[in-house]
């Protein structure tokens, strides 16, 4: 009698030490997401008092250096808007990476209105396969100022003062400018899901790099001098990648205090998303294979907030259970959702992305674990051959 009098106790001090571990965990997962909320969301709320520390500086000349395959219709329909931007002096140079429609023939046509244009070609050669990483370099070679700005050829301006907001930021201490680059506002939810994705990943490296940790940035909207790209030797490190022509480059050369941020709604650019779902996905298989090239730090840093996303959501129904929804829980709950949608709602509003509202809770879940299985999808199935 003694001994299952013995059992029952040792079994339930077994289950008290589990509850309290599983509550344990629950408030750490919590206190890391407050962590990452305040740290870095927040300071999307201190973006004008970031951007009084910078000095404001001359207009510098500026290369705008894009590549371009098979995009005659997109070059036809948004690089006048590129050429026609409102600046003292810039050129815009298009390589035209073996093209074989009409880029070409687009490209001559616009030379002949817009002297500021200057374009190249890479000849297509079925023998000798590259990625975008090359008529990006011999782009930025081409390029007669320091200061070069990239963007894509689906992409265009949202304002005639595009090139000027990022100008803004060249300063003799800053070697890299990071922008935001949204895509178009289109029917479907795949669309609402790719246009929430796209703020998730701006949220993040935008705060990250005013934080003073710049860990990546989109070529559809960044700037760097020309000298620290071949100082740095370009995408030397990772040329034979298929992917990471922004990302790893600003990952591996960017400093904190060599960085700066630039978030004034002329300053956005706009591409054409992608309109099928295995299109997207493929197009993200290639974006995850760089983030294992991250700097560890990076790499912690970025693991630690979407695991301790998890652990949170995993773990809120439990400790709501067992402790029969007490008032501290739900005050936890309560405060980790609120600084969510705070964060949220400022990014909404200053991306232009209001619709999207509806979309916070559900795409906070489901994107990461999306992210994870596209990104185990690249470990199962070897991915193919791509320009990017």
């Amino acid at each position: 009698m003694s001994e299952i009098f013995f059992q029952k106790s040792l079994l339930q001090t077994y289950s008290e030490i589990g509850l309290q571990l599983t509550l344990f965990i629950f408030l750490g997962a919590f206190l890391i997401q407050l962590i990452y909320q305040t740290w870095f969301g927040s300071r999307l709320f201190f973006y004008k008092k970031y951007k009084k520390k910078q000095a404001v500086s001359e207009r510098k000349p500026v290369s705008v250096v894009i590549t371009a395959r098979n995009e005659a219709q997109n070059l036809k329909a948004f690089l006048p808007q590129i050429l026609t931007q409102d600046y003292p002096e810039f050129e815009v140079i298009v390589v035209n990476d073996a093209s074989t429609d009409e880029t070409a023939e687009v490209l001559e046509e616009l030379s002949l209105t817009y002297k500021n244009l200057y374009s190249t070609a890479i000849p297509l050669d079925e023998k000798f396969s590259h990625s975008k990483k090359l008529a990006l370099t011999i782009g930025i070679k081409a390029a007669r100022f320091d200061w070069v700005l990239l963007t894509d050829a689906d992409c265009v301006p949202d304002s005639p003062q595009w090139l000027a907001r990022m100008q803004s930021n060249f300063v003799p201490e800053y070697n890299f400018i990071l922008g935001y680059g949204a895509y178009k506002r289109m029917g479907g939810f795949l669309n609402k899901m790719i246009r929430t994705d796209t703020i998730q990943i701006a949220i993040n490296y935008l705060t990250y790099a005013m934080a003073g940790v710049p860990y990546m940035g989109v070529g559809r909207n960044m700037a760097f001098r020309k000298s620290v790209f071949f100082e740095k030797k370009g995408f030397a490190s990772h040329y034979k990648l298929d992917s990471g022509s922004d990302d790893l480059f600003v990952n591996e050369a960017a400093k904190g205090k060599e960085t700066r941020v630039e978030l004034a709604p002329e300053s956005f650019t706009s591409s054409l998303p992608q309109p099928r779902l295995l299109k997207w996905i493929k197009q993200k298989r290639r974006h995850l294979t760089t983030g294992g090239m991250y700097k560890w730090k990076h790499k912690l840093l970025l693991g630690t907030e979407i695991l301790s996303r998890y652990v949170f959501y995993f773990l809120l129904p439990v400790a709501l259970y067992i402790t029969s929804f007490h008032p501290l829980v739900l005050a936890v709950a309560s405060l980790r959702f609120l600084l969510m949608f705070i964060i949220w709602f400022k990014a909404l509003w200053m991306f232009r992305q209001k619709d999207l509202w509806w979309t916070i809770i559900l795409f906070d879940l489901a994107m990461p674990f999306i992210n994870f299985l596209i990104y185990l999808s690249n470990k199962i199935v070897f991915p193919r051959k791509a320009w990017r």
